[in-house]
C-alpha cells in the first residue's frame, strides 16, 4: 500500500509540473520527435521479431501457405 502511494505521488510530480519558466527552441522539439520515432521503430521491429513465429504457427495450424516458403514459378 505504501509503495502504491509513493508511485502515485511520483507520477503526480512528473505529470503535473508547476510552470516552467524556460525557453524551448524548435531544435528541441525536433530532437524529441526524432527520439520518439526511433523508439517506435525499435518497438515495432521487436514486435515483428517476436510475433513472426506465432504467425507462422497460426498459418500452419490453419492450413494456409506461408508466403516465405512458397516458391514463385517462372514462366518463360
Amino acid at each position: 500500500m505504501k509503495q502504491g502511494a509513493v508511485c502515485v505521488a511520483g507520477l503526480g510530480v512528473v505529470l503535473i509540473p508547476a510552470t516552467a519558466w524556460a525557453y524551448v527552441d524548435p531544435g528541441t522539439t525536433s530532437a524529441v520527435f526524432g527520439g520518439l520515432a526511433y523508439i517506435l521503430a525499435f518497438v515495432g521491429a521487436g514486435a515483428a521479431v517476436l510475433f513472426r513465429p506465432i504467425i507462422k504457427l497460426y498459418r500452419k495450424v490453419r492450413g494456409r501457405k506461408d508466403p516465405e516458403t512458397t516458391k514463385v514459378e517462372e514462366h518463360g
